[in-house]
């Protein structure tokens, strides 16, 4: 089974800790250590805790739309 990027991996714990306690109580310190990476990356890749939130929500949406426009092709 291949392995995740980092940034897959960033976004996977983001999204877990965000839908669970919230976006003001999720720190990018408890992101690094549930994606196992160091708090740094977060910074190299989305710039701020914003923009990580923003690319969260983002791919989920993505996600739907994806998902609804293959129901309606159906």
């Amino acid at each position: 089974m291949p392995r995740k990027d980092s940034k897959e991996t960033i976004l996977d714990a983001a999204e877990t800790l965000f839908a669970t306690r919230g976006f003001t109580a999720t720190t990018i310190k408890q992101i690094g250590t549930r994606a196992k990476v160091n708090p740094a990356l977060m910074y190299y890749y989305f710039g701020d805790k914003q923009a990580l939130y923003r690319a969260v929500l983002a791919r989920l949406i993505g996600g739907l739309a994806e998902n609804l426009g293959g129901r309606l092709r159906d």
